[in-house]
């Protein structure tokens, strides 16, 4: 389950008193699934297909049909019922009854039936689509943000060490240890580094909305994501064939262009069954109206193809087809140069994790421990000691957006292969 606290104080937190969620990208993953409302708009679109395959499956309706007369030229009455004494001369009403039903000569039923259940397919794979693009998003969103909230704590925690520095100065200034432009020197420092974390709070800002909408999460709660990134991990990968057939096999996309064009397929075959009319019999009953008083007879009724055999929309049918084999070919060339793209992204973002070396990273805190004690011992001078501290921050940012990007081009190969690779 996800964690959740109430925050008073996180330096990660820009807003007082909110709530604070704590979710790792599956916990992330599963709350989106369930609760999504793009998600949930678009899985109505395959229940309203299903509906649409039982709407096909019903016969035509039987038609009634009855008829009497209004007025009654031997008695003179208006809407006259009662019984006839004489039939050949009537008094009372005239009725006719009629019943009819259509009959498809071509199966056309069963065939629009097809279509329905191929247009559901269609929609299944429309759903999976969505849900693979809005999952990408959430995990770049997601890794963004575990980037951004890395970097906040790390410049506000060179805000405060800056603070105690300057308040120490200060007071030596007061003692006239010091100059007052080594005081202004780091009070500029200071402002820079404040303005630097208000912009990075901004974006955290953004991409914590982006975040709660994908969750569908009310108000300002404040997400934390937790990030498990295993780096020995994105070492052993398979070859780019591999992930090019696995994205061929899984892509939902890909489905939907190969799905469209069995629907174009079932539609000309519906097309030309519309091509032969429908008969419509039936049998009707007429009491006195008729040529003699009780008269029952059958009907058959059928319009004659001449002029419409449905032909317009069986062109139309068959120009589909080959606009949907057009886009099977551009949806497979799209799937490998998507492929294609997240390998290249995958190996330079591991050749720059493969440089960073131990040594790199002692260095790196060398450089901040040493920066202070050699200023304050001035062994340094006040440019030499900003432009160290500087170079620490800078490389501790990189070293942030380093792991940012390899984690992102692990998510980038997942959505392009639609598995999950990493």
């Amino acid at each position: 389950m996800a964690a959740r606290r109430r925050n008073y104080g996180s330096p990660c937190c820009t807003y007082a008193q909110a709530d604070t969620l704590r979710l790792t990208l599956p916990q992330a993953e599963q709350q989106f699934i369930q609760r999504n409302f793009a998600l949930l708009a678009q899985k109505y679109n395959v229940n309203i297909a299903d509906a649409a395959v039982q709407q096909a499956k019903l016969w035509y309706n039987p038609n009634l049909f009855v008829e009497t007369n209004l007025y009654n030229g031997y008695s003179g009455k208006i809407l006259p019922y009662g019984h006839n004494s004489d039939l050949y001369n009537p008094t009372a009403g005239v009725f006719n009854v009629q019943i009819q039903q259509i009959v498809s000569l071509t199966s056309t039923r069963s065939k629009l039936v097809r279509l329905a259940e191929t247009n559901v397919a269609l929609q299944q794979a429309a759903f999976q689509d969505l849900m693979r693009t809005i999952r990408y998003q959430l995990t770049q969103t997601f890794g963004n943000l575990a980037a951004e909230q890395q970097k906040l704590q790390l410049l506000q925690l060179q805000g405060q060490q800056l603070e105690t520095l300057l308040a120490a100065f200060r007071a030596q200034l007061k003692l006239g240890v010091i100059a007052p432009y080594e005081v202004t020197r780091l009070e500029l420092e200071q402002k820079n580094q404040e303005s630097n974390v208000t912009a990075l709070q901004g974006q955290i800002s953004q991409d914590e909305a982006t975040l709660r909408v994908l969750l569908s999460e009310n108000g300002s709660a404040y997400i934390i994501p937790v990030q498990e990134l295993n780096l020995s991990g994105f070492k052993n990968l398979i070859g780019l064939s591999q992930l090019i057939d696995q994205a061929y096999a899984n892509r939902p996309d890909l489905q939907i262009t190969d799905k469209q064009l069995t629907y174009n397929q079932e539609n000309l075959v519906y097309q030309k069954a519309l091509a032969t009319p429908n008969l419509t019999l039936g049998a009707d009953y007429q009491h006195v109206g008729g040529p003699f008083p009780n008269y029952v007879g059958v009907q058959a009724l059928i319009d004659l193809p001449i002029r419409n055999k449905n032909q317009g929309n069986i062109q139309a049918a068959r120009l589909s087809i080959d606009q949907a084999k057009q886009g099977q070919n551009l949806g497979r060339l799209q799937v490998e140069q998507d492929v294609l793209t997240a390998y290249q992204h995958y190996q330079q973002a591991v050749s720059l994790q493969s440089k960073i070396t131990p040594e790199y990273l002692q260095s790196i805190q060398d450089i901040s421990k040493n920066a202070t004690e050699d200023y304050t011992r001035r062994v340094i001078d006040l440019v030499s000691f900003i432009d160290k501290i500087r170079a620490y921050k800078d490389a501790q940012l990189n070293l942030i957006d380093m792991n940012n990007q390899l984690f992102q081009s692990g998510q980038q190969l997942n959505y392009a292969t639609n598995s999950n690779v990493f």
